[in-house]
């Protein structure tokens, strides 16, 4: 009988304790979406850290006036371009590419330059081509 009040005991004891959390930790919800605009504590996110009328800087973007000046390169040594006028201007948003060029070729060539550079941009198109072939 001792054996049996033993076990019932250690039972009922072992499913209180197992039903209590330890002090700070969020109950499990396996429908709960972690945020990630989270940050570790005592840390502030890059957005917040930013004054309220200064947009956060996008990842991995390269800073406009540096595209600019790489797709120029990019234009001015690409053989296929030769002899076209080419410019692009860049903000945060987009990069506008104009100009003109002899033919299709040209024009898909100078697109496929400013994609590679354009990250998360908007490309505008512009570009004027002489021949349609």
């Amino acid at each position: 009988m001792k054996n049996l009040l033993s076990t019932l005991l250690l039972l009922v004891a072992t499913i209180v304790f197992a039903q209590q959390q330890t002090p700070g930790t969020p109950p499990f919800n396996p429908n709960s979406q972690p945020n990630p605009n989270s940050a570790p504590p005592n840390q502030q996110s890059p957005a917040e850290q930013m004054p309220p009328d200064t947009r956060a800087p996008a990842h991995n973007q390269t800073a406009s006036p540096d595209i600019e000046k790489e797709l120029q390169a990019a234009f001015d040594h690409e053989p296929v371009l030769k002899g076209t006028d080419l410019k692009a201007t860049a903000d945060d948003d987009s990069v506008v590419v104009s100009g003109t060029v002899e033919n299709e070729q040209q024009h898909k060539i100078a697109l496929q330059l400013v994609q590679g550079k354009a990250g998360d941009r908007k490309i505008v198109d512009k570009i004027v081509v002489r021949k349609k072939t």
